[in-house]
């Protein structure tokens, strides 16, 4: 944002710091959907910021969670025959829906994974400026012995990849 408009900024985001509240207090759904175009960086800075404003103005990141998957596979559903997923639910995690999450019955196993990644970026620096990492984890357990009783055998493990993203993107 150019350094002029940052007075207007604030203006406009204390004029309506409620706006996200009102909307859920009238039973407005809300979903997320990003269609930026440009630099992907800029794009991708401009979807975290949204993000992060988000959690400001709906006052929970459970609730910016349910915009980005089942309220907005709710939306998606109403969208008739232009809906691509017409074989099964989006957004919900149930049997025949569409999942990033796989849960499998009978084998004792259960699992999960999971990615985070981070960046900074300094005003001012003698250095380096900016700096991203990212974590991948697996982790779950493995029921072996004595599934269904009260005396089980079971293996509980936890995978960890941590790296550092060297050629990151400016990200201011």
């Amino acid at each position: 944002m150019p350094p002029a408009k940052i007075p207007l900024g604030k203006a406009l985001g204390k004029q309506y710091q409620d706006f996200g509240r009102n909307l859920l207090k009238n039973g407005v759904k809300v979903v997320f959907a990003s269609d930026y175009v440009g630099v992907d960086a800029d794009a991708e800075r401009a979807r975290r910021y949204e993000i992060w404003w988000r959690t400001q103005t709906f006052d929970s990141n459970f609730q910016v969670l349910k915009q980005m998957t089942s309220t907005a596979g709710e939306m998606l559903a109403m969208s008739g025959n232009r809906n691509p997923y017409k074989d099964g639910k989006l957004g919900v995690i149930e049997v025949g829906a569409y999942a990033d999450i796989l849960l499998v019955e009978g084998t004792g196993l259960s699992f999960g994974i999971d990615y985070s990644s981070i960046g900074f970026e300094a005003t001012d620096s003698p250095g380096d400026d900016g700096a991203a990492s990212g974590m991948f984890r697996v982790f779950g357990a493995w029921e072996l012995i004595g599934r269904g009783t009260r005396d089980t055998g079971v293996l509980v493990f936890k995978g960890e990849n941590r790296h550092c993203h060297p050629e990151s993107p400016d990200l201011g």
